[in-house]
Parts: structure tokens; C-alpha cells; sequence
């Protein structure tokens, strides 16, 4: 019972190893603007981060402030030193038909195509949008484009990227659908979907029904990921 609350590593031969994180290095960065609503409000404390990535020397930090608009994505650099307030996110929601500022990113990954780059992220509901690093600035309201709607009344559990035959492509799993794929060789020419705009310019997506259960994801090299699985008896 020890082990199963503790921290763990796989080593190469593929057996566990519990790991000490207080023993281990560490640093920290105060975020300002935290939601200040009571627990039990959709903007509160809990959703302060609701995701973590890190790309170019710096982690983004995904989740909700206290400012008017409250879905906030956070640049910050590392080694830590200060975290600004970031940049508030509007997003058109393809399963509500409105355009949002309260919905927090669920999972995100950063991507370059033509030299551009990109922050990629899915919302609960479940749209793909597409973000540009370079907007995502101090005090920046950045509206989002909205290229996919990967599944109505379900969550996204997990994303990554991966390469096939030299085409970049991005697995997505949620709690209804199981695991998507979605190909990036033309990510920067899709236009957003809006409310004038219907589907039309979404992104082709491929469910990958063998893959039913998948959890969680990560990257083990280009071309292969390890998944947890969850198995059902039903």
C-alpha cells in the first residue's frame, strides 16, 4: 500500500522502483492572479493548473486566474524566477455553439510547422484549438482557432505527438471515444470553426478502435508511446 501512493519509475527492464521525491532537487515560481472563488466553484483553487508542458526553456502552465477573462496560459521561465500574469484565452466552443473564456486547457502539446509555433490544446467537450507561442504574451487576449470538435459530452484524458513515415500526426484519447488521430502536415492552413462556419473546416480524425481504454500517453521516441491502459469487465 506504501508503494501504490508513492512515486514510481520504470527502468529499462521494465521493473518498478519506488523514488524518493523529497530527497530530490527542486525549485519553485509563485503564481499570481489564483482563483479566489470557494472550492466548489467551477473557477476555483483546484483548477489553478490544469495542465503542464515544456518547450524552448520555458514550462506552460494551463488553468484558470482571477482575472475577467479566467482560462490563462502561462510562459514561464526556467530555472524559475517569476511568473507573470499571463495571456487570458477565448476559445469558439463547437459543442456550445458560443464563444468561452472560462473553459481551461485539458491537455496541450507544442508543435512547429513552417517554422511557426504552435501551442496545440483540447478543451472538455471537446474542441482542438490551435494557438500561436508567439501571442501568448504578458496581459495578450488571444482568441483561439478552433479546428476540431473531437467528440460531444466527453473529456480529453491525454494527448501526444508521433511520426509515421515521415507525416506528424496527434493521438488524442478522451472518455467517450477512445483514441484519435489527427494529421499535421497542413495544421497551419486549416480554417477556425465558428458559428458561421459549421464543421467545414475541421480536421480529418481517425479513431483508432483498438486502442479503447487508453488513459494516459507519453512519447517514448518518435514513432512508438507508451499507454495505460484501463481494462473493463463490461
Amino acid at each position: 500500500s506504501d508503494v501504490c501512493s508513492s512515486d514510481l519509475r520504470v527502468d529499462a527492464k521494465g521493473a518498478l522502483q519506488q523514488v524518493d521525491t523529497a530527497k530530490l532537487k527542486s525549485t519553485r515560481v509563485e503564481l499570481p492572479g489564483l482563483p479566489n472563488a470557494p472550492i466548489k466553484r467551477r473557477a476555483s483553487r483546484t483548477q489553478t493548473i490544469t495542465e503542464l508542458q515544456y518547450a524552448d526553456g520555458k514550462v506552460i502552465v494551463a488553468g484558470l486566474s482571477n482575472e475577467d477573462f479566467s482560462s490563462t496560459l502561462r510562459l514561464v521561465p526556467y530555472p524559475f524566477s517569476k511568473a507573470d500574469h499571463g495571456a487570458s484565452i477565448e476559445i469558439y466552443h463547437t459543442s456550445h455553439f458560443a464563444y468561452e473564456t472560462a473553459s481551461p486547457v485539458r491537455s496541450m502539446v507544442p508543435y512547429t510547422s513552417g517554422g511557426e509555433k504552435y501551442l496545440l490544446a483540447v478543451y472538455t467537450c471537446t474542441p482542438l484549438v490551435r494557438l500561436k507561442m508567439s501571442d501568448l504574451t504578458d496581459g495578450a487576449h488571444v482568441i483561439g482557432d478552433s479546428l476540431a470538435e473531437l467528440g460531444r459530452h466527453s473529456s480529453p484524458l491525454d494527448m501526444i505527438l508521433y511520426s509515421q513515415k515521415g507525416e506528424d500526426f496527434l493521438l488524442v484519447a478522451n472518455t467517450l471515444h477512445g483514441v484519435m488521430k489527427l494529421p499535421l502536415r497542413d495544421i497551419a492552413k486549416y480554417e477556425a470553426v465558428t458559428e458561421d462556419g459549421g464543421d467545414s473546416g475541421q480536421i480529418p480524425l481517425e479513431r483508432i478502435k483498438h486502442l479503447k481504454g487508453a488513459v494516459q500517453m507519453d512519447g517514448f521516441d518518435a514513432t512508438r508511446a507508451v499507454m495505460l491502459i484501463e481494462e473493463r469487465t463490461q
